[in-house]
């Protein structure tokens, strides 16, 4: 009979323990505090969404808030073999502009998933003797294009090159 008693009293306050450290437990992740994910900001996803026209278009008005958009246009995308960043070459636009100096890309920068990196090159002066060309990837950070003066003395070509953030 003792032991048996004895038995039901271990299996007792066994029970009891088990429902109070039980309920600590669950008390405690009632009022734990919940990590948030981090949300982006409306103006994070409104970026993270944007063509490259967009970008274009935001990168001249930066450097010249006087300049009609409308006249620049994209001459190519270039997309990196390793992710899905893009060089973009862009310029004005023969079509609509009056100048028939800019029949070749002035601009570069590059659209890091929709969102507008932090270099970039927009060439200013005679620009029917400046432009760019031949961009190509070196890596996932790199970008190296021709800086070029064509004039009558012939063509001069600098290689210059964009880091990716």
């Amino acid at each position: 009979m003792v032991r048996q008693k004895h038995w039901t009293i271990i299996i007792v306050t066994a029970v009891i323990a088990a429902v109070i450290i039980g309920g600590g437990i669950w008390l405690w992740q009632q009022y734990k505090p919940i990590e948030q994910p981090n949300m982006a900001t409306q103006e994070e996803t409104t970026q993270a969404v944007r063509t490259s026209q967009e970008l274009m278009k935001e990168l001249i008005l930066k450097n010249n808030p006087n300049a009609t958009v409308e006249n620049y246009k994209i001459f190519e995308e270039i997309k990196s073999p390793y992710s899905i960043k893009t060089a973009v070459l862009f310029g004005l636009n023969p079509d609509k502009t009056e100048d028939a100096c800019c029949s070749e890309p002035v601009g570069i920068f590059i659209n890091n998933e929709g969102a507008l990196g932090k270099e970039y090159d927009i060439l200013k002066g005679a620009l029917n003797h400046l432009f760019l060309d031949n961009v190509r990837w070196q890596d996932d950070k790199t970008v190296f294009y021709d800086f070029v003066i064509f004039d009558e003395g012939g063509k001069q070509a600098t290689e210059k090159s964009i880091e990716v953030e």
